[in-house]
């Protein structure tokens, strides 16, 4: 049985796991990893990473579920914190987001390149499932179920 503070939370619309909130982070990260326009032609929420990640969420313990949602909203927080730039990730403009996530990437700290590589590595294996971008890359094979 999972607790109850779960089930009482404002989920997004069509979202299982994510609350408003929460998706508007996820929609502002996926912007800056896979803005619009891009080299494919299909922006991050347009391939609805977001909704795919509240998805894939789904399927983890509530624990962990909890945990990726804590990490959200500490991702969103860490401009303020780390930077004292008064504006959380999902209000900053996209070149400030951009710029926040470099800083992440190069950083001297191994615990910021981690998260930085983790969260990226989350964003682009949703954004690549989506049918539309696969065919834009030329992927168009399926493989079969495997042979039982």
């Amino acid at each position: 049985m999972e607790p109850e503070a779960e089930k009482s939370n404002p989920v997004a619309d069509s979202f299982l796991v994510f609350c408003r909130s929460e998706v508007a982070i996820l929609e502002a990260l996926s912007l800056t990893f896979f803005p619009e326009p891009n080299p494919i032609g299909i922006s991050g929420n347009e391939a609805q990473v977001p909704l795919y990640l509240d998805q894939y969420v789904s399927k983890f313990s509530f624990f962990v579920r909890a945990g990726i949602r804590v990490l959200v909203r500490i991702t969103n927080s860490m401009p303020v914190f780390l930077f004292a730039s008064g504006r959380t990730f999902r209000k900053m403009k996209i070149e400030q987001r951009e710029r926040f996530l470099s800083r992440w990437r190069s950083s001297r700290r191994h615990l910021f390149r981690l998260l930085f590589h983790g969260i990226k590595l989350f964003f682009a294996t949703a954004y690549f499932n989506h049918p539309e971008v696969l065919r834009r890359i030329g992927y168009y094979e399926v493989c079969p179920p495997p042979k039982g």
